[in-house]
């Protein structure tokens, strides 16, 4: 309800507000200050971590950031670029601009296995303990993900053991990582001769 009073002779305009907005601006490039690249954006309700119901779309361009407004509360936006996918959570807070930029920097995975055939499972955690990727493929196949600029750990499965190895995202860092497989129980070896 929005309580007003009318005097005689005069014109009252009532504003109603039916929540407050703010508004978020979504840029997205491959590399830190590299070129805009256009991104299809879908932002959805923010559902304790996971996606709510579908609020609305901010597609971005190389000439135009993505725009839109919405109430404000915790949203995530679901972000796909050529065959790269990213969920990003954000919050708008009332009559503010949120402004979001996504990079899409791909990092290369590779696995040495000694039966380069058989399947790797391999598992990244960001540097706050979040799963953020994983996957199963052959040993022989290259994986290719999108991530942030952050540290990480990343964990190799094959049926003989697994192997863990960090790595950080960003700057001058290499974007390749070789997981080598061959010889997991090495580590057994080493006690067996003390």
């Amino acid at each position: 309800m929005t309580p007003f009073e009318i005097k005689p002779g005069e014109v009252t305009k009532v504003n109603i507000v039916f929540g407050e907005t703010g508004t978020v601006e979504i840029t997205a490039s491959e590399t830190d200050g590299g070129r805009w690249v256009r991104v299809s954006n879908y932002i959805s309700q923010d559902d304790d971590g996971k996606l709510g119901r579908s609020v609305t779309s901010a597609h971005s361009s190389k000439k135009e950031a993505g725009v839109a407004k919405i109430p404000a509360g915790k949203y995530i936006i679901r972000s796909s670029y050529n065959k790269f996918k990213k969920l990003t959570p954000f919050e708008v807070k009332p009559g503010e601009v949120t402004k979001i930029h996504l990079t899409f920097s791909q990092f290369s995975i590779e696995a040495k296995c000694p039966d380069m055939s058989q399947k790797v499972n391999y598992e990244i955690y960001a540097s706050n303990g979040r799963l953020v990727y994983e996957k199963e493929t052959k040993c022989s196949d290259l994986s290719r993900v999108t991530l942030d600029n952050d540290n990480y750990t990343i964990e190799a499965k094959i049926d003989s053991g697994s192997s863990e190895a960090k790595f950080t995202v960003g700057g001058d860092h290499p974007n390749r990582m070789m997981m080598d497989l061959t010889n997991l129980d090495h580590e057994e070896e080493k006690k067996e001769l003390r």
